[in-house]
């Protein structure tokens, strides 16, 4: 579950409506003074959500049968956009704590902090995912294990962006960011 407010402190929410997959995404808005209610699609596990600089929504789901984790977004015109896969050739391990998290900075690119594999190595290893000039980049944070674990990210006013993740097989607390150019991770607890 995740909520937001927006620029005129209008209330946004999204829940999944089961913790069992396959799960219907909902999204909820009061930006009318009243509660209205759409289903965004349908997921698997984990999603969450961000509002851009102008409120619209944009989110990070997994969908095992559309290619893994998806971005889908009504933005710049409050219509729904076909959802996109944001990894070519994604794969998880066990599909265990398949966790997103997403942050849209101030020019209203998404950020997503993720777990996958690649190239058929069956570990959920921690991942950051960016969108500019309408092409997705990917890059591996961490080594995983078989299950994946908690990630969150944010960015900060120059569009950087800021992940803390729980790294499994050292049971630490790690914090990572590109604020300088390249990533530099910091063991915290």
């Amino acid at each position: 579950m995740c909520i937001k407010t927006d620029s005129e402190n209008n209330i946004h929410i999204s829940y999944m409506t089961s913790p069992w997959p396959p799960t219907s995404l909902i999204y909820l808005k009061n930006t009318t003074g009243s509660w209205s209610s759409e289903v965004v699609t349908q997921c698997y596990q984990s999603s969450s959500f961000d509002l851009d600089t102008s409120d619209y929504a944009h989110f990070s789901y997994y969908d095992l049968g559309l290619g893994g984790l998806m971005y889908r977004t009504n933005s710049p015109d409050g219509i729904w956009k076909d959802a996109v896969a944001v990894e070519s050739n994604w794969q998880g391990g066990q599909m265990e704590s398949l966790i997103t998290d997403i942050a849209v900075d101030l020019e209203s690119k998404p950020h997503i902090s993720y777990v996958g594999a690649k190239e058929s190595v069956w570990t959920e290893d921690t991942k950051y995912a960016y969108k500019t000039d309408g092409q997705w980049y990917d890059t591996i944070i961490d080594n995983g294990e078989s299950a994946g674990s908690f990630n969150s990210i944010a960015t900060e006013i120059n569009n950087k962006a800021h992940l803390a993740y729980y790294h499994r097989s050292s049971g630490e607390i790690r914090y990572t960011t590109n604020s300088e150019g390249t990533w530099e991770t910091h063991m915290l607890d």
